[in-house]
């Protein structure tokens, strides 16, 4: 109790991560019996021994049993968290979350052994996410080394124990600012999470702290809607006359006028809707490169396309252009309708601002109407001959008494979905006739492979050629190792009028989806995760009998299979995997293995659980949290006594 003498908080003492001392950490897992000198007022000074238990005591929870909160502060004005060029400045285009750690027991000074946070972004829309660099970049550099793996959607925070006892000498720190690039009218929220173990006399404590979202209510709340600046003088963004037309693919610039001096930052948000479905659009780069434009598949109503770049010098007013090419079902033809829904433009020196949006865009693409007989073209899906072959059978049917039409177009391309290793091989057969000297799409053979999984079946003759009704074709298909899941109609017409170049009509469709998936005779399976997911990178299957032995190496697909030597023989399947150790490994995994360790909330499945044994000894312990990590900080490559 002498004055004299300095806390353990004052910066005139080695601090415990110093390594001039003992940490905590070492003393507490390996010595039971510790001297200590206390000073006195009486002289010489006394000694005094202190058994410690080797276990140390923990107390989990949230709340009241934590000296320690996080607190997390909205920023959506003002000076960047850092100096680094890359952490972008909040403000029109986005904001920060500032993540502190904060003492709640009134001491002036922060010290722990472990601390583990991670943070959700929470989007109710398309286009806001996390900017990776920009929050790598506004890391205090004294925490560079902790900040795990980020993402467009969540950012991890982990100090392990092994590295000691951390101690701060004021009792609020800002741990990380996680930057986000927000587009207006989005809700954007961040759920943070979190786990700390500290010193507490002879004991640990570990808890949950209490997360403050509304940063002791000085600041906005986490969730945030930001909306559009005031509108700008001059700078338009309007679509450019189009480019193609007629059956081939449509192109379209998208153009920013009244604007010649350099650009700070730029973007735009496009939406495509149409009437018949479209194929996913294709960007060209401008002033706005292809890597900085997103295109977002919107489902039934089409498809979104945000642009966004910064430091545009030079700009030539064309940021980029979309490419429009069609329906899936080319025949049918269809309108796509783009529209610009809203933007914003800052100028190098000038303040951001909104700038005036052009018309909408249609683009129509020719086709042709249904038939008004009542004609069908059918798919059908049988075993060939060969164990690793598959036909493919398209045939033409009518229930009128006619047997036999006249016909001057028959056109069917037909793309296959498939799992593995499946190609379409050549036409087998065919009952309907293919003419010399006439044209055939493009092709000199009515039978065209345009692709592994794609063909083309195409007559145009004058004179007509007589087709008898339930006929048709043929294709062979190769699949040693993969399975026809299915087909889809990409163009099917047919001229029954012989009354030109243009006049067609489409029949009906009908694909048996009974005959699908077929896979011959194969040992077939799939390999995911537990939630469904294929697994990444490459796997090995062992596929073992009396009668034949094989190996596959799938790749990024589920589904695995092989054509066997015998199909009544017995085989045994055995999956294996050694590559891609870090996928999927994220700091949240960390969070997780705590709080099964300490009882918080333990792994639901013997998935996870194998999972989380990285070292390999059939227990989930600490010692897996820092094999983990040193995966997830590239301090190794692999965890030991161990597969991926």
């Amino acid at each position: 109790r002498q004055t004299g003498i300095p806390r353990f908080h004052d910066s005139t003492i080695p601090r415990f991560h110093d390594s001039t001392i003992p940490r905590f950490h070492d003393l507490k897992k390996t010595i039971s019996k510790v001297t200590i000198l206390l000073p006195g007022m009486m002289l010489p000074l006394m000694l005094l021994t202190v058994f410690m238990p080797l276990q140390l005591i923990g107390d989990n929870g949230r709340g009241a049993n934590c000296d320690y909160s996080l607190e997390v502060c909205t920023q959506l004005s003002g000076p960047p968290a850092a100096q680094d060029q890359t952490c972008l400045a909040p403000g029109c285009f986005r904001y920060y979350y500032n993540v502190y750690l904060h003492a709640n027991n009134s001491q002036s000074y922060i010290q722990f052994e472990e601390l583990s946070v991670s943070a959700e972004l929470q989007v109710q829309g398309q286009i806001s996410q996390i900017n990776v660099g920009a929050t790598v970049g506004c890391l205090n550099s004294q925490f560079v080394n902790y900040l795990v793996s980020p993402e467009p959607t969540n950012v991890g925070f982990y100090m392990p124990d092994e590295s000691g006892t951390y101690y701060f000498s004021q009792n609020r720190i800002l741990l990380f600012t996680i930057v986000v690039d927000a587009f207006p009218g989005e809700t954007v929220d961040v759920v943070v999470d979190g786990t700390i173990t500290y010193p507490s006399g002879l004991s640990t404590v570990t808890c949950q702290p209490i997360v403050d979202y509304t940063c002791g209510n000085t600041q906005t709340n986490a969730q945030v809607t930001l909306s559009d600046p005031a509108a700008c003088t001059n700078a338009c963004i309007s679509f450019g006359q189009q480019q193609g037309g007629g059956g081939g693919p449509v192109i379209i610039p998208v153009n920013l006028d009244n604007v010649s001096s350099d650009i700070e930052e730029l973007d735009v948000k496009i939406t495509v809707t149409f009437d018949n479905l479209m194929k996913i659009p294709t960007i060209l780069g401008g002033d706005i490169g292809t890597q900085n434009v997103r295109v977002i598949d919107n489902g039934p109503s089409g498809y979104v396309i945000y642009a966004s770049q910064r430091d545009i010098n030079n700009p030539t007013g064309q940021l980029f252009r979309i490419q429009i090419d069609g329906p899936e079902f080319e025949s049918s033809g269809g309108k796509a309708i783009l529209t610009l829904n809203n933007a914003r433009y800052e100028p190098i020196g000038g303040s951001c601002c909104k700038p005036c949006l052009g018309e909408a865009k249609n683009v129509e693409f020719p086709g042709y109407p249904n038939c008004t007989e009542d004609i069908t073209f059918r798919v059908d899906a049988v075993p060939g001959v060969e164990c690793d072959d598959i036909e493919l059978r398209v045939t033409v049917n009518w229930t009128e008494p006619l047997s036999t039409r006249d016909v001057y177009k028959f056109v069917v391309d037909i793309e296959l979905e498939t799992e593995g290793g499946v190609s379409v091989v050549d036409l087998k057969s065919s009952n309907i006739p293919c003419p010399t000297g006439q044209s055939y799409c493009g092709g000199n053979d009515c039978f065209q492979k345009l692709s592994d999984t794609r063909f083309l079946y195409c007559i145009w003759a004058n004179p007509a050629i007589t087709i008898t009704e339930g006929t048709g074709f043929t294709v062979n298909i190769s699949a040693p190792t993969g399975c026809v899941t299915g087909v889809k109609f990409r163009q099917a017409y047919l001229d029954l009028t012989g009354g030109g170049s243009g006049v067609a009509c489409v029949p009906n469709r009908y694909i048996d989806l009974t005959d699908f998936p077929i896979c011959n005779t194969l040992l077939s399976g799939t390999i995911e995760r537990e939630n469904g997911e294929e697994v990444e990178g490459t796997y090995n299957v062992s596929i073992t009998s009396t009668a034949c032995n094989y190996t596959l190496s799938p790749s990024c697909e589920k589904m695995y299979a092989q054509c066997v030597c015998d199909g009544n023989a017995q085989y045994a399947v055995t999956p294996a995997k050694d590559d891609n150790w870090t996928c999927g490994v994220t700091t949240f995994d960390l969070v997780l293995i705590s709080k099964h360790i300490l009882g918080i909330q333990l792994l639901d499945s013997p998935y996870k659980i194998i999972a989380a044994d990285a070292d390999n000894n059939r227990k989930v312990s600490t010692a897996d949290i820092v094999e983990l990590r040193k995966l997830i900080l590239n301090i190794t490559e692999k965890t030991p006594n161990n597969t991926s």
